[in-house]
């Protein structure tokens, strides 16, 4: 069963099952796209050049990515954020993308092991540098060249979509992943359902109020 939530420029799409090639604390196949640009996923001749999902983690990145929202609407914070470690901003220029010398930048798995995203905010725009780890050694030659790109959108319209779908997902599947969960990691009690889901929903108010905050 493939799940899709889709603002006006984010999609994400996940299977729920059980799956073989997957880790505990990974346990969907995971396809991320913003505007049609593949952030998440991979395509080989093996399977028939179909776009296929990345062992991953929707709640892992939700929770991230209201974290780089939350870096970004507050003003009091830093230039560099997310978990990379080291210079970002050099990091993102031998990547080959090209960033401001003052600018946001955050760094993101977006939920996968093989992605690499730095998000930079650049005024009222988000530019999104990707580097698609996997598509990057596709054989599909429609695919060759496509694994690494910038988008540039419209900071309010990434943030109003990540809230949209941060609410479907909290409210609608959240609870359809614990049940996998609960299945597949014996370390995963009705205790930690209830902290990860009174977390989420607490950064994602926390996200919305400081959004609020800045449209007045």
């Amino acid at each position: 069963m493939w799940v899709t939530m889709k603002g006006r420029h984010l999609e994400l799409r996940y299977e729920i099952g059980y799956f073989k090639d997957v880790e505990v604390w990974n346990p969907f196949h995971l396809l991320i796209f913003i505007d049609g640009h593949t952030l998440v996923g991979y395509a080989f001749k093996k399977y028939n050049c179909k776009i296929m999902g990345e062992g991953g983690d929707p709640y892992g990145f939700f929770e991230d990515i209201l974290y780089c929202l939350n870096f970004m609407l507050d003003e009091r914070e830093a230039l560099g954020g997310g978990n990379y470690i080291g210079d970002l901003r050099e990091e993102a220029r031998m990547l080959g993308f090209v960033v401001g010398d003052s600018t946001k930048l955050y760094w993101s798995h977006l939920g996968a092991a093989y992605s690499r995203t730095i998000l930079e905010l650049d005024g009222e725009l988000l530019k999104v540098h990707y580097y698609n780890d996997l598509l990057s050694y596709t054989d599909c030659p429609e695919f060759e060249g496509k694994h690494k790109g910038t988008v540039i959108i419209p900071f309010s319209e990434f943030v109003e979509d990540v809230l949209k779908m941060a609410k479907e997902y909290i409210e609608k599947w959240f609870p359809v992943d614990a049940k996998i969960r609960f299945d597949v990691d014996d370390d995963f009690t009705p205790e930690d359902y209830e902290d990860w889901r009174s977390h989420i929903g607490k950064l994602l108010e926390h996200v919305e109020k400081l959004y609020q905050k800045k449209a007045k």
